[in-house]
């Protein structure tokens, strides 16, 4: 079953928990569908700024807020595409553009950053493509690093914080779908999920990097984290944990929705 749905409005900021989401090709509705670039037009994530993460996101009447302190700016979501410049950059090795944002969320981010930088949003049909290593098929995706939905059991979350001193939770790992299990990383085995009428498919495991050690709370960072993983899920020199989908049928997904795994991919 489900236990939280999760998405992430710009790319590195915190997220906010929804009871239902919209499944789109390149992922829930709004997940990662915005990014800030410095004045190279380069991405910019909490591995590098890690003080991302104070900067709270919540839902607002006409989108989201971003505050920090006393200071907070709002995110309308209608907005068009043609009245905004067009800003091509890169996420990891894939070409990609969007469309400045205002200036009011512009410099918002730039006084917290203490760097000029811009927010940008992707184009309301994303071009970004991704092919998917376990099945060779081509799919859309938004500003996530790859693939546009990240799953997590939360008894691989349980098996690891039986190794830390200090226990964490799913915001670390910044899952879009996290799920009721009972058996360690059993999330490993699925192929392809059903969540009513939606079908995910598993794309790769989710390789980690040094951001889950980020504390969401403080945006300090922690040693332990990245550190005891590694001892639990290393796969060929790779730390995993978590495993990457995308849509093959779209809809609406519920916390309360039928959930079906499967262990083999569906034709």
């Amino acid at each position: 079953m489900l236990k939280s749905i999760s998405i992430y409005p710009i790319k590195s900021l915190n997220g906010v928990e929804l009871s239902s989401a919209e499944v789109f090709q390149h992922g829930l509705k709004f997940d990662r569908n915005w990014m800030l670039v410095n004045s190279n037009n380069t991405f910019i994530t909490r591995r590098e700024r890690p003080e991302l993460a104070l900067i709270e996101t919540s839902l607002s009447e006409n989108g989201f807020a971003f505050s920090f302190n006393n200071e907070s700016e709002n995110l309308a979501l209608e907005t068009k595409d043609f009245q905004q410049e067009k800003i091509e950059s890169k996420v990891w090795d894939s070409e990609v553009f969007g469309f400045q944002e205002s200036q009011n969320l512009n410099t918002f981010f730039s006084d917290f950053l203490k760097e000029e930088v811009r927010l940008i949003r992707m184009p309301l049909q994303p071009e970004r493509m991704e092919m998917a290593p376990l099945t060779g098929e081509s799919t859309s995706s938004s500003f996530a690093d790859s693939f546009p939905i990240l799953v997590l059991g939360s008894a691989s979350l349980d098996a690891l914080n039986t190794q830390l001193e200090d226990p964490i939770d799913a915001r670390y790992f910044r899952p879009n779908l996290l799920f009721k299990t009972e058996r360690s990383f059993e999330e490993d085995e699925w192929q392809e999920i059903q969540i009513g009428n939606v079908r995910l498919r598993k794309a790769k495991a989710c390789g980690r990097c040094r951001m889950i050690n980020v504390n969401p709370d403080t945006g300090m960072y922690r040693t332990d984290v990245m550190r005891e993983l590694a001892k639990l899920r290393t796969v060929k020199n790779k730390v995993i944990l978590g495993d990457l989908y995308y849509p093959v049928q779209t809809g609406i997904i519920e916390i309360t929705s039928e959930v079906k795994v499967f262990t083999n991919f569906n034709t």
